[in-house]
């Protein structure tokens, strides 16, 4: 299990304003303090849980960028078992093993020179 405490939430939205310009999307900036392990432990395994979809991860914490169902107030904590990550991390090694199969395979057959053939 991991956990990890907020310690800030700020709402960030586009401004043309010289002191405070930003021109990305609106969203939510999460600060956050690892409790069980470090923060990039902490954010490996939650980024990768269904509940981390809508987040991207930053330096001192994360950013919703998808409207997350998920508690943000100061002071609360998000944990994520081993049993929530274990499934997603064998999904991506899965995922990670066919593109490279994929990889391997359309080199070999560019190696072979063969004539292209299109399908109607």
């Amino acid at each position: 299990m991991r956990t990890a405490k907020i310690l800030n939430v700020s709402n960030q939205e586009p401004c043309d304003d010289p002191d405070s310009f930003f021109t990305g999307p609106q969203c939510t900036v999460v600060k956050l303090e690892a409790v069980n392990c470090s923060l990039e432990e902490f954010m490996e395994w939650f980024l990768l849980s269904d509940r981390g979809d809508p987040f991207c991860h930053t330096e001192g914490g994360m950013v919703d960028i998808g409207g997350s169902m998920i508690d943000l107030r100061k002071g609360s904590c998000i944990t994520v078992t081993f049993d929530e990550w274990f499934p997603q991390y064998l999904n991506l090694l899965v995922a990670r093993a066919k593109s490279d199969i994929d990889r391997l395979t359309q080199k070999a057959l560019d190696s072979l020179d063969l004539p292209k053939t299109y399908n109607d």
